[in-house]
Order: structure tokens, then C-alpha cells, then sequence
């Protein structure tokens, strides 16, 4: 009890005592970080919606292995302004559409790879899911994000968009040179 006692007493002092000290000049109040107008509109989005749409939705695994022959591939039935609907009812601000993903499946048309919607029966080859998206986006004022992997198993890039050797960095390199 009395230890309990003279821990209080002691501090009191302490306390007391620092106004007994000479004055010091106040620091000037440290700058707070404050966010850029991106990153506050960023936040101000607060829900979005992620959409993964390749290849391994016909297989029904967890990943695109390659295995699919592409002319089994036919999005027929594809309705972007339904997952525009569908994102807008969930009070999603925004969509995140993976247009490729480490199996490197393009979901629009390119002259980069041959493993594109341009190989695909849907539209005589001539679809372009992205273009879809954006146009059904861009209809109802809905915020559109593209993530496109670096990884891509069909031409050899590894994590972080790296090659075995240098023959292999990425396909895109000649597929550019052989389009000038």
C-alpha cells in the first residue's frame, strides 16, 4: 500500500517539476500527410468489383493449364451490361477486369499473340471482351480498371514478367518489330 502511495507521490512531483524547467520554443506541429486528389477519389470509390474471365471458366479449374482447344472457347452468351448491372447493384463504383492472366490469354484483340479472342469462334474471331466491357462501362458511368499479368505461361514469362533466356523475353518484343 504505502509503495502504491509513494509511486503517485512521485509522479505528481515529476509532473509538477517539468513547469519549474526554463521554457523551450514549441516545435512548429508536424505536417500531416495529406492523400492527392487521385488517391482521395480512389478512396471515395470504396467498393469495386474484380472480374476473372478466361480460358479456365470452360474447364472449370483453377487456372488456365493451357489444356483448352480454343475453338471450344465461345462466349456466346456474353452480356457485359449485365456485369455492369451486377456491379452497380452491389454498390460497386468501379470493375477490375482481368484482360490477362499468367496463362496469357488476351481477352482483345492483338497482333501480339495468336492466344487471343481473334482465335476463338465467338463473333468469327472478331469479338474483343474488352472493348465490350468498356463500351458497357463508359454507357453507365461506371469506372473501369484493366490488370493484364506480366506472367504468361503460352510464351515463357515467368513471375514479374521474366524469361529463361534472353531468346525468350517475351514475345511482344518481335511481335512489335514485324508490325513497323
Amino acid at each position: 500500500m504505502n509503495r502504491t502511495v509513494g509511486v503517485a507521490v512521485f509522479s505528481v512531483v515529476m509532473l509538477g517539476s517539468a513547469s519549474l524547467l526554463p521554457a523551450q520554443a514549441a516545435a512548429p506541429p508536424a505536417k500531416l500527410a495529406r492523400p492527392t486528389p487521385q488517391q482521395a477519389a480512389w478512396q471515395d470509390c470504396e467498393i469495386g468489383m474484380f472480374i476473372h474471365f478466361a480460358p479456365n471458366t470452360w474447364t472449370d479449374r483453377e487456372g488456365d493449364d493451357l489444356s483448352l482447344p480454343l475453338a471450344k472457347m465461345n462466349p456466346e452468351k456474353l452480356d457485359t451490361d449485365q456485369w455492369v448491372a451486377a456491379a452497380e447493384a452491389m454498390g460497386a463504383k468501379y470493375l477490375v477486369f482481368v484482360a490477362k492472366h499468367v496463362g496469357g490469354f488476351c481477352m482483345w484483340q492483338t497482333e501480339t499473340t495468336d492466344y487471343s479472342v481473334k482465335s476463338i469462334p465467338w463473333r468469327g474471331g472478331k469479338g474483343d471482351v474488352l472493348a465490350d466491357l468498356s463500351a458497357s462501362c463508359r454507357k453507365r458511368g461506371m469506372k473501369l480498371g484493366v490488370y493484364l499479368s506480366p506472367c504468361d505461361r503460352k510464351h515463357g514469362a515467368g513471375v514479374g514478367g521474366r524469361c529463361k533466356t534472353p531468346e525468350a523475353i517475351y514475345h511482344v518484343g518481335e511481335a512489335q518489330a514485324k508490325k513497323k
